[in-house]
């Protein structure tokens, strides 16, 4: 399964920063949002199975729709390490997959 999430940005940053500083719920809820319980996760670039999960890693992107909101999708160590602007330009070929538009405006 690929892991694509939507989260409130103030809510995203809020646990990011408390489990930052080691709180273990922040870290549990981020764990959550990752899909941690979920089984076998699929990279959302490249398909390839991720062995390791990221806590404060993978994409953290704005949505296109809501300013107010981040998506978050869980990448392995090889995509992980493209670099920016190529992953990038891979993500939003991805979503234009997942979503059937042209995103190529993005603010």
């Amino acid at each position: 399964m690929k892991t694509l999430f939507s989260v409130d940005r103030e809510t995203f940053t809020r646990l990011a920063q408390a489990a930052d500083r080691g709180d273990q719920n922040a870290l549990q809820s981020l764990r959550d949002l990752w899909g941690y319980d979920r089984g076998e996760i699929r990279c959302f670039l490249c398909s390839n199975i991720v062995s390791e999960r990221p806590i404060l890693g993978g994409l953290i992107f704005p949505s296109l729709h809501d300013e107010q909101t981040l998506c978050g999708a869980v990448i392995c160590a090889v995509c992980s390490s493209l670099p920016a602007d190529e992953r990038w330009a891979q993500t939003l070929a991805r979503l234009e997959e997942e979503d059937g538009k042209s995103l190529t405006t993005v603010h």
